[in-house]
């Protein structure tokens, strides 16, 4: 199936923004702008890639990547809570 460049940046923009939707309460702590300015570094080191790497699918591994860094960002939120509850007064 064939897609429009209109159609792709439309899909994109659409996933973007399911992400943002989607994403867990600890994210939610971001204001508007730093998520902009996150998704922004984003797809400019996916950009980078694709441009490194062009017979590589980004859109695949930019996911695997991004699943990767969600993963240890839980990690971290979990024992930042555990360190606080252990610390606190």
């Amino acid at each position: 199936m064939k897609i429009t460049k209109r159609q792709l940046k439309r899909i994109i923009k659409e996933e973007k923004l399911k992400l943002i939707r989607e994403q867990p309460e600890y994210f939610r702590e971001f204001s508007i702008e730093e998520n902009r300015q996150m998704m922004d570094l984003w797809n400019q080191m996916l950009q980078a890639m694709d441009a490194q790497f062009p017979d590589v699918d980004v859109s695949y591994f930019g996911d695997v990547i991004y699943a990767a860094m969600e993963e240890e960002w839980v990690a971290m939120a979990q024992e930042q809570d555990e360190f606080n509850q252990e610390n606190r007064g």
